[in-house]
């Protein structure tokens, strides 16, 4: 085998490993989190005297009427090039109706001249990545996408998954791109450089 031949093989071996890094690299990490579930807002519907309670996931203790919220999450992979991290949020949606006499106080339900009477729960979960998908009815608000829930009268799951590049395995392409376009500039440099000595002891022969 010559050198040229030599480089090319490494080349191939550099390529073999760091596809096998890239694949053991792929891990399904999982922790917890603890946070907290509380009414943020209230949505009023004029026509239906309907005045809506907001629930969101908040890391803000200070909160009066709050329940404690669970977080489980974990990643998966997706393929070498992009992984997919999966949460689930678990808290007790029964808090809420529990305490609809602090919620919906006085001042909530008589609000701009108008009484309401009939009186909602609902869960939203918003965030800026698009890719992000749920259990729950999504729409686009401003620059945010909300999934929005039912409260129910027990306990609350809502699951979300989003995908993401593996930025490792693009910064390993992109290395080995690099190292394999640097043998392959050398192995071509050498060529060159020996094919010009065989020129020149060529030409020394038949000068003599």
């Amino acid at each position: 085998m010559n050198r040229v031949g030599r480089y090319i093989c490494l080349s191939l071996i550099v390529i073999l490993l760091l596809s096998i890094i890239l694949v053991v690299a792929v891990s399904c990490d999982s922790d917890e989190q603890y946070i907290y579930a509380t009414v943020v807002g209230f949505v009023y519907n004029k026509d239906a005297k309907e005045v809506t309670a907001v629930v969101r996931l908040t890391n803000d203790p200070t909160n009066t009427i709050k329940t404690e919220a669970k977080g489980t999450a974990f990643s998966s992979s997706n393929g070498v090039f992009y992984n997919v991290s999966h949460t689930t949020y678990t808290f007790d949606g029964s808090y809420f109706y529990s305490k609809q006499s602090e919620i919906f106080t006085p001042e909530v339900l008589n609000h701009d001249e108008i009484i309401y009477e009939n009186l909602k729960l609902k869960f939203e979960y918003a965030t800026i990545y698009k890719s992000t998908q749920s259990d729950g009815t999504r729409e686009v608000v401003g620059d945010h996408y909300v999934h929005t829930y039912d409260l129910a009268n027990g306990e609350m799951a809502i699951h979300l998954s989003r995908e993401y590049p593996n930025s490792g395995a693009w910064y390993s392409v992109l290395i080995a791109s690099a190292i394999v376009c640097l043998i392959i500039a050398v192995a071509i440099a050498l060529a060159v450089k020996k094919k010009g000595n065989e020129v020149v002891y060529a030409k020394e022969d038949r000068e003599e």
